[in-house]
């Protein structure tokens, strides 16, 4: 009897063990299934984020474009000015950038013998 009932015991042990390793099992695959669902909305988010900083991006480039298009539409460019200006600006030649006359006026002090007489005088353009 000792030995029927040892192995009817050692038989309900097992089905137990069984029992609570199978509901581990489960329990883990639950929670993989759930780490991967977990996984897949993270990943969707990320795409999503990553397309809103690419059209950000974009936006920021082609504002920046149409600044430098103003800029060189206020300064009268034409394309091939544009481009010689592009040169000597990479080039280090930026007094070459400056017109003759503001360049002497900038580094010039006004000569009295060119200045208007006061006195009534017509100047060399014939103005009083």
């Amino acid at each position: 009897m000792d030995s029927a009932d040892g192995e009817h015991g050692e038989g309900q042990l097992l089905a137990a063990r069984k029992g609570g390793t199978m509901k581990r099992l489960e329990k883990a695959i639950a929670e993989c299934d759930k780490a991967r669902e977990r996984m897949e909305a993270s990943k969707a988010r990320y795409e999503e984020d990553v397309k809103k900083l690419r059209a950000a991006e974009a936006a920021v480039t082609e504002a920046e474009n149409l600044e430098y298009v103003r800029i060189i539409r206020e300064m009268h460019l034409s394309i091939p000015e544009f481009e010689l200006l592009k040169e000597q600006l990479k080039a280090g030649n930026v007094n070459a950038l400056l017109p003759e006359s503001e360049e002497h006026e900038s580094n010039e002090e006004p000569d009295e013998e060119n200045m208007p007489e006061e006195n009534g005088a017509e100047d060399a353009y014939g103005r009083d």
